[in-house]
């Protein structure tokens, strides 16, 4: 509703934004199940079982926390690069691209993302078949939404058209090549 009320660039910003709570949301209503809340509640922690796991979770979280701002560092640097060779309306179109093309990509990995412990337990029961079969699962729908979320990248200028966007997405042929 934002693009449609003139919003531009910032309405994908703030749809990447929302998207992260109603994801967070989402996830807790599908996994906090009244089972879940039971198991926890009649199971006692200590401060040396919190402290112990603490260290070893700060241990992994340090590394995909530097890997994550890197990774985000690289993506959107070109975005800032680019502003000193181009014009601010291609920037702006480049920008967009690359945000819809996140968009996709984010949407297309949550179901690996989602199954990842469920995997974890799979290699720890040596179920080679489960593994397989959830791997598979997800790497299908992984492709699968990629190539509806690119065909609806891909499709974007006719709508962007149709609704008179300020800002555009680049020509087919750099669209497809990125």
């Amino acid at each position: 509703s934002m693009l449609f009320a003139g919003f531009g660039l910032l309405s994908v910003v703030v749809a990447s934004l929302v998207s992260q709570f109603i994801f967070r949301y989402m996830s807790y209503k599908s996994f906090y199940t009244r089972d879940i809340i039971m198991l926890l509640d009649n199971n006692e922690v200590t401060k040396n079982d919190i402290k112990r796991i603490f260290f070893i979770l700060l241990h992994n979280a340090k590394k995909m926390g530097i890997i994550s701002v890197l990774a985000s560092a690289v993506g959107y640097a070109s975005t800032l690069v680019i502003g000193k060779y181009m014009h601010l309306s291609d920037v702006g179109s480049y920008g967009l691209m690359v945000q819809l093309t996140g968009i996709v990509m984010g949407l297309a990995s949550i179901h690996f993302t989602s199954i990842i412990p469920k995997l974890a337990n799979l290699m720890v029961k040596k179920d080679s078949v489960g593994l397989k079969f959830q791997f598979g699962l997800s790497m299908f729908s992984f492709v699968l939404i990629s190539l509806l979320g690119f065909g609806g990248v891909i499709l974007a200028p006719m709508i962007f058209d149709t609704f008179n966007f300020k800002t555009q997405l680049p020509n087919y042929s750099i669209l497809i090549l990125y």
